[in-house]
């Protein structure tokens, strides 16, 4: 697919689509500016990083949500703010929050060790602790990492993976448990697993009784495990080593996201995703210790990282990727789509920028753009 050829055809469309979407939102003259300027963020970052189609949310203290596309899902289909993303690992963050609301009833404990969950598994120490497997502190090796990885995804893609055949791909650890940082989606299968024991229940249960359903965050869902309403974004990727980018809804998703699962099997829109990321940072998710805990940032140096820290499944942001300002949250990418969720505490404002591409500076750049409005505004 050659990038924006139906861009020019469909800018009335799309920003009709936009001030439709948000004329409920903007009630009063500065939040209409306010607005207008973060539409013009996102078309100027459409432009500048010669990007297919980014959809973003902002929600600002004692504001509505706002929300805003630029851009294409697919040929001359115009994005719409309804339209679903692939979240990828900003489900890290469901996940954790669902063990730590276990911890605060009580059916888990953060320094239990993995022998008390599960038998002994192959290249998996059965001391590593439920914060060290939140945190990315285990050692354990990412799976997406096994070089037979990518021939196992494709040998059938319509194949559903189930958790234990998960960690059959888990090789030597990085390094002994507590000792170092690294990111490793193999911690958050495990995390699952303990999920799945200690309620009996499918992950995407917990998570849509726990947090989905009470918070209104109707446009989330678990693939694989629950049916996906809805229209879904075209995510593009090269998936097949030419120079054109394929479409990922060409393609069975049962065996890409079986295998995603628990570190990154979830679907969303940016308006969901900031009313998450405000419920949970401000306390309407966990007790105040909780919160606390999951804030506590295991420092790490990793060039090429947006992050310099990691709790209990959240990121810390670097501050030149935040304008200086200090921010929490989570990134995601999987094949066609890239996200990022963060919140600025300084602030109150929770931010979401999604795309549907693998393009890194599209993401960085239109969340930058975000920001600079924020600061602009509340300056």
């Amino acid at each position: 697919m050659k990038k924006n050829t139906a861009l020019p055809i469909i800018l009335i469309a799309y920003s009709l689509c936009f001030f439709l979407s948000c004329s409920q939102n903007s009630t009063t003259g500065p939040e209409q500016r306010l607005s207008r300027e973060f539409q013009k963020a996102l078309d100027n970052s459409l432009e500048l990083h010669d990007a297919l189609g980014i959809s973003a949310a902002v929600l600002m203290p004692d504001q509505d949500v706002w929300v805003g596309t630029s851009g294409i899902s697919h040929e001359d289909v115009p994005l719409d703010v309804d339209m679903l993303f692939y979240i990828a690992s900003v489900t890290k963050t469901f996940v954790a929050a669902c063990i730590l609301q276990l911890v605060e009833e009580g059916e888990l404990i953060l320094e239990d060790s993995l022998y008390h969950w599960f038998p002994a598994i192959p290249n998996i120490d059965s001391t590593i602790t439920i914060r060290q497997l939140l945190n990315h502190t285990s050692g354990v090796f990412d799976y997406y990492y096994n070089p037979a990885y990518e021939d196992s995804l494709t040998a059938n893609l319509n194949r559903r993976w189930m958790p234990e055949e998960i960690l059959t791909l888990v090789a030597e650890p990085y390094f002994p448990p507590g000792t170092d940082y690294h990111y490793s989606n193999t911690n958050y299968i495990l995390l699952g697993m303990i999920i799945q024991d200690a309620t009996g229940n499918e992950v995407s249960a917990e998570i849509r009784n726990r947090f989905l359903n009470p918070l209104g965050l109707s446009q989330t869902f678990f693939e694989v495990e629950e049916t996906i309403p809805g229209e879904l974004v075209h995510g593009w990727a090269d998936v097949d080593d030419d120079p054109e980018a394929d479409d990922m809804t060409d393609y069975p998703l049962t065996a890409f996201f079986s295998l995603e699962w628990t570190a990154g099997a979830m679907v969303s829109t940016p308006d969901d995703i900031v009313r998450w990321a405000s419920a949970l940072f401000t306390g309407d998710v966990l007790s105040a210790a909780t919160l606390s805990q999951m804030l506590t940032f295991y420092p790490y140096s990793m060039e090429g990282q947006a992050g310099n820290g990691y709790g209990l499944g959240v990121s810390r942001f670097k501050p030149e990727i935040v304008r200086g300002e200090q921010a929490y949250g989570h990134g995601g990418t999987v094949y066609g789509y890239r996200n990022v969720m963060i919140y600025l505490p300084d602030y109150g404002v929770s931010i979401s920028v999604m795309i549907n591409e693998m393009n890194p500076n599209s993401l960085w750049g239109t969340l930058e753009a975000l920001i600079d409005v924020v600061l602009d505004y509340v300056d």
